[in-house]
């Protein structure tokens, strides 16, 4: 007898820092085009009782310490690749979640560059395991590059605007581990498999200045 493939399950977190987001991002006036889910939700979104609804359910996950399924916040990123600014909702929901993660060691305050940068891989892989339920990274050995297969939400984002995610939360942890405002992108290698390539551009990994400052960017 055939058995279906169980779905993966993902934190909790992964749906709040979406739906946080939506609600940060809204504008006035503006809504989301032929959007038919319950009660065509707006682009105001985040203002809606049904947001704060879906917040609260997703608290009560996160405390419980329970996974939910994928296909739940599919549907979060089903809504978000319907506006405009899809690209930068998605970024600043992986920022979001590195922020909220945060446990850097003294280590990495003192230790010499190379190390840093060995420490924030690591660091981003963990991240990506505890949020999607499993480590489907595999970082490459220098510099700060890694290929995904099996991306979760590919399915219902042929575009891959979502992994946008991974990069908003590699580019946090980058800063957090290095010092660096590293800009890091993706390219879509096979959408039926789901492999995605990340890499930290060249030009983009120099550390600030003690001002906060990177040299020679003004």
């Amino acid at each position: 007898m055939k058995t279906s493939k169980r779905e993966r399950r993902v934190a909790p977190q992964l749906a709040l820092a979406l739906l946080e987001c939506l609600r940060a991002a809204d504008q006035p006036d503006e809504y989301l085009a032929e959007e038919a889910t319950s009660a065509t939700l707006p682009r105001r979104l985040g203002l809606s009782d049904v947001v704060g609804k879906e917040i609260r359910k997703y608290e009560e996950e996160a405390r419980k310490g329970r996974r939910v399924p994928e296909s739940d916040v599919g549907g979060l990123v089903g809504l978000v690749i319907r506006r405009g600014d899809s690209d930068e909702v998605f970024r600043r929901v992986g920022q979001l979640l590195a922020e909220g993660s945060k446990r850097r060691g003294i280590l990495a305050a003192i230790a010499p560059k190379g190390v840093r940068l060995a420490l924030a891989r690591r660091a981003s892989s963990r991240r990506i395991g505890n949020l999607f339920g499993e480590r489907f990274a595999s970082f490459e050995k220098t510099d700060f590059a890694f290929t995904g297969t099996g991306v979760p939400f590919i399915d219902v984002d042929p575009g891959a605007e979502v992994c946008e995610i991974v990069s908003g939360l590699c580019e946090e942890t980058l800063r957090e581990y290095t010092g660096t405002d590293a800009r890091v992108t993706y390219a879509l290698l096979d959408v039926d498999g789901g492999v995605v390539r990340w890499a930290a551009q060249a030009g983009t990994m120099a550390a600030r200045t003690s001002n906060g400052e990177t040299p020679g960017v003004h």
